[in-house]
């Protein structure tokens, strides 16, 4: 890939990477010394740490988290798959970075005073991620950095098709489920189905592909 398009390609990456410490330098002296980095269920802060620790952390493990994006299609041994689906690759590690981005931002407006319902933001935030990435699961192709990683899903193209298809549809539909109940319960509730939720979405699929391979095992 020639440079200019390398760069015209990773604009809005680099954009979400940089916003952070725009606004960490813009409002560095408004910030508290203490800063909030973790709630609990019932939304209260109960964990605080350092300035410095507390603005700093997640843009740096975000760019961590992009240049071992950039990194995984060089070193997977099944590297020229990943032209097959560099779309949906490209979609992914954005959604990725983009939820650190709005994880920066709500620790930002927790330090500076703004009220929120941090833990339903984070449960939104996760959902429409995985209603994203829902959308195309069905388009990756087998890789061992990117999707749902079997030994059976990685032995068998077809039940690695197959698995993501399945899964794609399970995460959109479940996600849009949640989105709409999520508007008519207590929090408390909506916290227990969301824990349940991920974990449908996390073994649901990876049963599925086992149940696959026993099917194709089985055919004479």
């Amino acid at each position: 890939m020639k440079a200019y398009d390398f760069i015209k390609r990773e604009i809005p990456a680099i954009l979400m990477l940089i916003i952070p410490f725009v606004i960490i330098a813009v409002y560095w002296f408004d910030f508290p010394s203490q800063i909030p980095i973790h709630w609990s269920f019932s939304g209260e802060i109960d964990s605080y740490t350092n300035k410095e620790i507390g603005l700093f952390l997640i843009p740096g493990l975000n760019i961590i988290f992009y240049l071992m994006f950039l990194l995984l299609p060089r070193i997977d041994p099944r590297k020229e798959n990943y032209q097959l689906f560099s779309t949906s690759y490209q979609v992914l590690r954005l959604s990725i970075i983009g939820f650190f981005l709005f994880l920066f931002l709500i620790i930002v407006l927790a330090s500076l005073g703004y009220e929120m319902n941090v833990g339903l933001v984070v449960i939104y935030l996760t959902i429409i991620m995985f209603l994203v990435f829902g959308n195309y699961m069905g388009k990756l192709k087998s890789n061992y950095f990117v999707g749902i990683k079997t030994a059976w899903t990685l032995e068998s193209p077809d039940i690695w098709n197959k698995t993501h298809r399945f899964a794609g549809k399970l995460w959109v539909s479940l996600s849009f489920v949640m989105i709409a109940i999520g508007l008519f319960i207590p929090m408390n509730i909506l916290t227990i189905i969301y824990f349940v939720y991920i974990g449908i979405i996390a073994l649901v699929p990876i049963v599925y592909s086992y149940v696959l391979h026993v099917r194709k095992r089985n055919i004479p």
